[in-house]
């Protein structure tokens, strides 16, 4: 996932923090400074890329 170029800096940090390091979504947006909602966001649109 690291190397597909069709996603951000933001989504591939977060598909790491989510998919490999295991943080729930609420850590994951702590551990980025974002909201949550953002985090949803970023795995849905990590989802439309990679189909």
């Amino acid at each position: 996932m690291r190397e597909n170029p069709w996603l951000t800096r933001r989504e591939k940090r977060v598909f790491d923090l989510i998919y490999v390091d295991g943080l729930t979504s609420y850590d994951a947006a702590a551990e980025l400074d974002i909201s949550r909602r953002t985090v949803f966001n970023d795995l849905a649109s990590i989802r439309k890329k990679c189909t």
